[in-house]
């Protein structure tokens, strides 16, 4: 599998985390919510399991976003490297190595 075929996948994999986690924000948003309308019948009683679940639902958006940078700084390292060895240089380097 060559350079271009692993960024194309490891765009999507951006693409996707970064899809997962906006789920997981508003589902952070929906749950906090439950929590301030006053029509919810157990909101008293679920209180503090909703707030538990909330604060997984963030640790769950930080290690998001950390891959998601991280995965990044990838793309942007493979980026910076096949900038370095452009094709013209490649094919010089192998004609050099042909002939010696």
């Amino acid at each position: 599998m060559d350079v271009q075929q692993q960024e194309e996948k490891i765009q999507k994999a951006v693409m996707l985390q970064e899809s997962n986690t906006e789920v997981l924000e508003s589902l952070k948003m929906f749950y906090g919510n439950v929590v301030e309308n006053t029509g919810f019948p157990t909101k008293d009683e679920n209180k503090h399991d909703i707030s538990q679940f909330k604060e997984q639902l963030q640790e769950m958006i930080n290690d998001s976003k950390l891959q998601i940078n991280r995965a990044k700084l990838l793309l942007q390292i493979a980026s910076n490297r096949k900038s370095l060895v452009s094709p013209h240089d490649m094919h010089a380097h192998v004609r050099k190595l042909k002939l010696a």
